[in-house]
């Protein structure tokens, strides 16, 4: 059963007319920023609800890249809890997460931060994300 955040984020995405889509699924963009305001990078997701791996536990699912122009990412996983979500990037070592997390607003945009973690934490970039548009 979907989460009532995944729920919402689905509803929002799904009907908005302009959304880019694949397979059938709506397309997320996310912008992360430095302590500059200046672009790190972006990158365009759908979220599926398909089982994903992690070292974290239960309750994650895969994402699929649609746009990563460094290659930056590595079998990105997310988990969506009320409000809260999280995507881990890089999904490849254990106790050194490399996620944006942040909280799915009601309309459907998205507010946080990119975040390392694992041994320690460090804050390093601010995220925003919205549907994408053609």
């Amino acid at each position: 059963m979907k989460s009532t955040a995944l729920a919402l984020l689905t509803s929002v995405l799904l009907t908005s007319g302009s959304a880019c889509s694949v397979d059938d699924r709506p397309v997320y963009s996310f912008v992360e920023t430095n302590d500059a305001g200046e672009q790190v990078r972006v990158f365009k997701f759908a979220f599926t609800e398909s089982k994903g791996d992690t070292c974290l536990g239960r309750g994650w699912k895969r994402v699929k890249v649609v746009y990563d122009a460094g290659n930056y990412t590595e079998d990105p996983v997310y988990r969506l809890e009320n409000a809260r979500l999280e995507v881990l990037l890089r999904n490849s070592v254990c106790d050194a997460y490399d996620s944006y997390i942040g909280e799915v607003k009601k309309d459907g945009s998205f507010s946080g931060n990119h975040v390392l973690y694992g041994w320690s934490s460090k804050t390093i970039g601010s995220v925003t994300g919205s549907l994408s548009m053609p």
